[in-house]
This record gives C-alpha cells, sequence and structure tokens, in this order.
C-alpha cells in the first residue's frame, strides 16, 4: 500500500507540488492523468527517492520513507518503469533483469537468473533472454524493463509514461502485464497524458491539475 500525504516540493521560487495526498491499494491501478508540466513526474521521482520533497510523508507497507536512511531499502519497496525503458544497450534482456540483484544487493547469483527467467515468462518474453535492448520492439522493451523492476520484488510499482514510444498493439500487451501485476498485490501508480490507456488500465483515474490531484 502506498499513501502519499500533503506532499509538496519547489525549485527555487516555483511551485511544483504543492500539498499532494494520494492512497493506492495493494492489488490496485491507479492513473495520474494530465498533461506535460503539472508535477506527475516530479510527484513520481519523489515517491521513488529520485528527488527529495521539501515536506509530507511517503508511507509504503506503514513504513515512511524519513525512517529509512539507505536508499537501496526504500528500492526494495518501490520499483520504477522509466518512459525510456533506461536498459543497458550492451546487456541481454536477462542481464538488464539480473545485473541489480546480484551486483547491487548480493542475491545468489542463480536465483536471480532463476527468477529473472520466470519474469520474462511471465510478460511473454521467454524466448528474448538472450536478446540485446537493439533486437527488440519498442514494446518488447517496455516489458523487459517491467521484469526488471519486479526483480527485486517491490510493494508499490510506477510507470512514467509508460506507452509514449508504443504502437496500439504493445500498449494493449503492456497494459495485461500491469493488470497482472495488480493481481499478484502490488499497488500500482501510472502517470500518463493518454487518456484511453488510462481508462483502460486504471481502476481509478485520477486529474493533476496545478501541482495537486484532483478526485
Amino acid at each position: 500500500m502506498l499513501e502519499v500525504k500533503n506532499l509538496k516540493k519547489s525549485y527555487g521560487s516555483t511551485k511544483v507540488l504543492k500539498g499532494v495526498d494520494l492512497t493506492i491499494e495493494n492489488g490496485q491501478v491507479v492513473v495520474v492523468l494530465g498533461p506535460s508540466g503539472v508535477g506527475k513526474t516530479t510527484l513520481m521521482r519523489c515517491i521513488n527517492q529520485l528527488e527529495t520533497a521539501d515536506s509530507g510523508d511517503i508511507v509504503v507497507d506503514g513504513q515512511n520513507l524519513n525512517t529509512i536512511d539507505n536508499p537501496r531499502e526504500w528500492h526494495r519497496k518501490v520499483g520504477m518503469v522509466f518512459q525510456n525503458f533506461n536498459l543497458f544497450p550492451h546487456r541481454t534482456a536477462l542481464e538488464n533483469i539480473t545485473e541489480a540483484p546480484i551486483y547491487a544487493y548480493g542475491q545468489d547469483k542463480n536465483e536471480a537468473i532463476a527468477r529473472g527467467k520466470k519474469l520474462l515468462a511471465e510478460v511473454g518474453l521467454a524466448d528474448k533472454a538472450d536478446s540485446y535492448p537493439g533486437e527488440l520492439s519498442g514494446g518488447q522493451c517496455q516489458r523487459v524493463a517491467i521484469a526488471r523492476s519486479c526483480a527485486l520484488e517491490p510493494s508499490v510499482l510506477c510507470f512514467d509514461e509508460p506507452t509514449s514510444a508504443l504502437d496500439e498493439a504493445s500498449t494493449e500487451q503492456v497494459s495485461k502485464v500491469i493488470r497482472a501485476l495488480a493481481k499478484q498485490g502490488m499497488a500500482i501508480m501510472v502517470i500518463t497524458h493518454d487518456l484511453p490507456f488510462a481508462q483502460m488500465v486504471g481502476d481509478q483515474v485520477l486529474k493533476m491539475v496545478d501541482g495537486k490531484i484532483q478526485q
């Protein structure tokens, strides 16, 4: 479960987040909809500790971000799928998934590889384990990125404009993967400006306007 309480963030004199409140239950997909520049990405980056909020609380499964000193501990709880995939071009799909668990978190290599293969199968890419990002379509790269974000078994998974570079067929595939992850019990947040996709994937669709979320 993710709870965001009165979150505020400014850059200099520009107020970007103006007291954001948001709750996402386990097994729920909440979509935050809005055009560029209203604070959606800043909100997500604060939730993932890629930016530091000025004030407010971010709570996952009852634990407040403010009580965690080690970013790695937080990143076990909250995963993020980036708009541009951010895959390592010189690593295979499987290596992209296993790199962080093995080298950043000290996971047993064989266990990490086994889980990586399982995740690829779950996103429909069991036969692409040895393929490099340059050999994959945009939709396939996005699904590898999703599998990578699931490797540490986070409670919360955030998606930043997941369909911005995808065609209609790939968008539908990604939507199915997101819904399947929610059924497994993850709390999922999606930010997008794509209303049809928001309606396709979301249990709840919220609008962000001028630094605040409207119900």
